[in-house]
């Protein structure tokens, strides 16, 4: 018996699941987008000394998203990635 528990795309729980990954993969990244692309504002705006710190953390989140498409897309969620 396999101890891995995943979701199949059998049910509105499958549903809820893909669409809240997708939203929160938007979210973040359009939110890595406007960190890379707005770092230097931020800078002024909190008083952080370098925009790099926002230039990665933009990164990031962009692979975030990335990520979280990858496991939406997938024919079945292991509840390990979630």
């Amino acid at each position: 018996m396999n101890n891995t528990q995943s979701i199949r795309e059998t049910g509105q729980e499958s549903n809820l699941l893909r669409n809240a990954l997708r939203g929160n993969a938007l979210f973040s990244g359009l939110s890595g987008v406007v960190f890379i692309f707005a770092a230097q504002s931020l800078v002024t705006f909190t008083g952080v000394e370098e925009p790099l710190v926002f230039i990665v953390l933009g990164v990031v989140l962009i692979l975030l998203a990335l990520d979280l498409i990858w496991i939406a897309s997938r024919e079945s969620i292991d509840r390990r990635f979630v």
